[in-house]
């Protein structure tokens, strides 16, 4: 058993989602900023709005509705306007649509079963000929709503 693989304490194992802050960075509304010093909740902004500040803004965890399996380097200190700009940089990369495109580029590095894996099980076969029917079907559909 790993290390890190150890039974949960007894006394976090009651405790639920409502129950834990995290720190979000957001992009924010250029004025979020002064609105946040008086109470007011911030205007969240476009990622690619260029004139949006990051702010680092609590919330609990039963509000996160999942978490991205892309990672970034974060600081340990998110306090420095330049520090939170520096991330807000890197998620603007990561994110870039100019760098993903509108999923074509996605798709494209995606390693397709049977050429790119040499998948031969009768059974794998079979499920990627249901799910490219399935795909296809749906185009059918899509085109039949538009017109």
């Amino acid at each position: 058993q790993h290390e890190h693989n150890k039974p949960m304490d007894e006394s976090i194992a009651h405790h639920s989602a409502h129950q834990y802050l995290i720190d979000i960075l957001l992009p924010c509304a250029p004025t979020a900023e002064a609105a946040a010093k008086v109470g007011k909740s911030p205007a969240v902004a476009a990622l690619d709005q260029r004139d949006a500040e990051p702010l680092v803004l609590r919330a609990r965890l039963s509000m996160v509705r999942a978490f991205s399996a892309i990672r970034i380097f974060l600081p340990t200190d998110l306090r420095s306007r330049e520090t939170r700009f520096f991330v807000l940089e890197a998620m603007r990369q990561v994110f870039a649509e100019s760098r993903l495109g509108s999923g074509g580029i996605a798709r494209e590095c995606c390693l397709e079963i049977v050429p790119h894996l040499r998948v031969k099980d009768p059974v794998c076969l079979s499920l990627v000929r249901q799910a490219e029917t399935a795909e296809e079907r749906c185009k059918q559909l899509r085109a039949e709503l538009v017109d």
